[in-house]
């Protein structure tokens, strides 16, 4: 006789088994073999009854057993169902007493213990944190698996917040671009045990955010089996964006005609990104004529001169010197002042 202990197991438990085994011949019975079939799904715990050993996968034998008639012996034995066991499936213990002496066997089945459902998902992604240019659209590759033992299908519950505009599309051929073909998506699935579906998560950050700030994003995946076994991923968007300043620095004050003077700008990117195309103008009032520039200006014409870099990294700064002189004839107490403007662009080719 076989007992099981219950009718119903969850993946990860325990499961204990009786055997009772009572010779009811008038006769002892020499040379008895026990062999214990289980499911696959079923691992031994390590605690198995002397004598017993393993044969192939799934089976436990015990050899040389003596019973005298009347008399019984009980085994108790105990098995883990696996993480992997699917739902519905139903469990036997075959325990097969085989008497070679009279050819004789015997074969006995438990009750059946049948698997439930459980469901369960995971979510996983290249990286949690990313930095970002203000106002560029980023996609965030997502892989969901189903690591429940059931069929089930995954609702999308995002937490970004509202000055960003998003969507969620199906990544048919996983290259992490968004085809024509693939669909916008609320949901994932329905996924099989242990099936995985890809995702893009397609993000338009603002543009006005401010060098160094971040944005946080949640992304919950509930199961329609049992939400509470949701999973979620949580990402940060940093921004890095460049920030550049111009500073003006000279004598000042009252010159004459004839006078030679100088002054220098100085050019600073403080931000945490490239800046490309950066242009630096000086306008001097007509009064006034430059005699030389330290690097050479790359534009200039009636009184209006510009400096051109490709480039500058985060922290990189740039002088430019600038010596003029005032020019003969100009009134006595008129007020001459120089403007001097910056404009650059980030890597995205947005102005500043």
């Amino acid at each position: 006789m076989v007992k099981a202990e219950k009718s119903q197991l969850l993946p990860g438990q325990k499961m204990s088994y009786r055997l009772d085994l009572l010779n009811i011949g008038t006769s002892s019975a020499r040379g008895v073999t026990l062999r214990l079939t289980y499911p696959p799904q079923y691992e031994p715990v390590s605690l198995v009854p002397a004598g017993f050993k393993p044969e192939m996968k799934a089976a436990l034998v015990l050899d040389g057993l003596q019973l005298n008639s009347g008399e019984s012996r009980e085994f108790n034995l105990t098995f883990q169902l696996k993480e992997d066991a699917l739902a519905l499936q139903e469990l036997f213990l075959r325990a097969d007493v085989i008497n070679s002496e009279l050819e004789k066997r015997d074969s006995f089945l438990s009750p059946a213990t049948v698997v439930q459902g459980v469901s369960g998902v995971n979510v996983k992604t290249s990286a949690e944190k990313l930095v970002v240019i203000p106002g560029q659209t980023l996609r965030v590759p997502i892989v969901v698996t189903n690591t429940g033992n059931i069929r089930d299908d995954f609702g999308i519950k995002p937490l970004i917040p509202g000055n960003a505009s998003y969507s969620f599309y199906q990544d048919l051929n996983r290259d992490g671009k968004k085809q024509d073909n693939e669909p916008v998506i609320t949901h994932v699935g329905p996924l099989a045990p242990k099936e995985e579906a890809y995702v893009v998560l397609e993000v338009t950050t603002p543009i006005n955010e401010a060098d160094g700030s971040s944005m946080p994003i949640a992304v919950n995946f509930e199961p329609e089996g049992d939400r509470s076994k949701s999973a979620s991923l949580n990402m940060r968007l940093v921004y890095s964006r460049p920030v550049l300043d111009l500073i003006m620095t000279g004598k000042g004050g009252k010159v004459k005609p004839g006078e030679v003077s100088s002054f220098e700008l100085s050019c600073t990117n403080r931000g945490s990104n490239l800046a490309k195309v950066v242009d630096v103008q000086t306008v001097l009032p007509q009064q006034l004529a430059i005699v030389s520039a330290d690097p050479s200006f790359s534009s200039g014409t009636g009184g209006v001169y510009t400096w051109r870099f490709e480039d500058m990294g985060s922290g990189e700064k740039r002088n430019i010197k600038i010596t003029y002189k005032v020019k003969s004839g100009a009134v006595v107490g008129t007020n001459m002042q120089i403007k001097n403007t910056l404009k650059y662009q980030d890597l995205l080719g947005m102005n500043y």
